[in-house]
């Protein structure tokens, strides 16, 4: 259970510049996020986990181990949330049990509202090459998976001694080929739905803006193609809008800027970033920041979207994005 802040402990100075050990900065998704929302759908695990670790009896905790929240501020100008842990540590086998006390802040990075969305009309059209994109690499990694390994398994598998295997040559053949035959056919079916798929969204994507004009197909489908803007719309204006991508990757900039302050020279910050916001954190991390100026030791993607997005594109730059390499 964590421990909630006594009335009229030094909250206010819990803040201050360089009092913390750590700094998290989280970041969400595409899509529109509500203030503090990405901070809550992380901190409130995190520290739940952190406190049930520090309590472990195993390792020596007592009650004066956990997690103590000083600040939850969701509503300023830079939501965060400032807590402390104390858990048990032993410094060599055999020797006593001491405390040790980190302190903490886990602030959010929240770009959703940090430039002006596309139009639909935009929007639509841009999503047609996109769409094939995604379709082919989808096909690329389903066949990786699905034909690629299988045939390499059995290559190998006709290769080993029998001493490397399991079951009998012969048997292993059989299962081999059974895998490979179900596979395969699984991956043409595959295919031919996604390339389906593929056919009949070209045509149709770049005809949904006009046809909202006509009233009885926008009582229809007006929420259902808003709501689609609004998820993918942040991808086109990352993908096709230099400027509007350049504010994204400000938020990630200062929020990266407070936390430095948060732990001064000797703390450690990490980033945390979920699908579009992987791509916006890795491209400001690496390609316009130095991580080591901002004390980062770590960075973490969930759902990342890094490759697949890239960076901005500049009418006419032919210059190649290799973030996984970086």
């Amino acid at each position: 259970m964590l421990i909630a802040q006594k009335p009229g402990t030094e909250s206010a100075t819990e803040s201050r510049p360089g009092n913390f050990d750590v700094a998290l900065v989280v970041v969400h998704g595409m899509g529109n996020a509500y203030k503090s929302q990405i901070l809550l759908e992380w901190a409130e695990p995190i520290l739940e986990r952190m406190d049930w670790l520090a309590r472990d009896r195993v390792i020596g905790a007592g009650e004066e181990h956990g997690v103590t929240i000083h600040d939850s501020d969701l509503s300023g100008s830079v939501p965060m949330v400032t807590a402390t842990v104390r858990f048990p540590k032993r410094r060599d086998p055999g020797a006593p049990v001491e405390t040790v006390e980190r302190k903490i802040a886990i602030l959010e990075a929240r770009w959703s509202e940090s430039f002006v969305p596309m139009t639909r009309a935009q929007v639509f059209r841009w999503a047609v090459p996109f769409l094939w994109r995604a379709i082919i690499r989808t096909l690329e990694l389903f066949g990786a998976t699905m034909v690629e390994l299988p045939l390499l398994t059995l290559v190998n598998h006709l290769r080993s001694p029998r001493e490397r295997l399991l079951l009998p040559h012969w048997f292993t053949f059989i299962v081999d080929v059974v895998r490979v035959i179900v596979s395969t056919a699984a991956f043409f079916v595959t295919w031919v739905f996604l390339v389906t798929v593929g056919l009949i969204l070209t045509p149709i994507l770049p005809l949904l803006s006009p046809l909202l004009l006509i009233p009885w197909f926008k009582n229809v489908a007006q929420g259902v193609l808003d709501g689609l803007v609004e998820s993918i719309g942040d991808v086109a204006s990352w993908k096709e809008r230099p400027v509007r991508a350049s504010a994204m990757r400000l938020v990630v900039r200062d929020a990266l800027t407070r936390a430095k302050e948060l732990v001064g020279d000797d703390g450690d910050v990490h980033l945390f970033a979920h699908s579009q916001g992987a791509a916006v954190a890795t491209f400001t991390l690496f390609e316009e920041l130095e991580p080591s100026t901002f004390n980062v030791r770590q960075l973490t993607t969930v759902g990342a979207a890094v490759v697949l997005l890239g960076r901005e594109s500049w009418q006419g730059r032919k210059d190649t994005y290799t973030p996984v390499d970086t």
